[in-house]
């Protein structure tokens, strides 16, 4: 089981940012959810800390869901 090690709420434009500070390579899940929307997860490999901050981008799509319709989980 995995442990929350970060956690934030996006802007109106729904990007957000947060830091983590690790001293090995380290492998994340980010999820995004919003109530009515499905669900993404993605897996992020974040490398050591260095000298200098590195800024990673992931792309979550959230699909809003309907009744009727078809959701599948993975």
């Amino acid at each position: 089981k995995g442990v929350v090690v970060a956690s934030t709420t996006s802007g109106a434009d729904g990007l957000y940012s947060f830091e983590i500070s690790n001293k090995e390579q380290a492998t994340y899940i980010i999820t995004a959810d919003k109530t009515g929307y499905s669900y993404e997860s993605k897996t992020m490999i974040v490398p050591a800390n260095s000298a200098n901050k590195q800024e990673m981008t992931q792309n979550l799509n959230l699909k809003k869901l309907a009744v009727g319709g078809t959701f599948v989980l993975r």
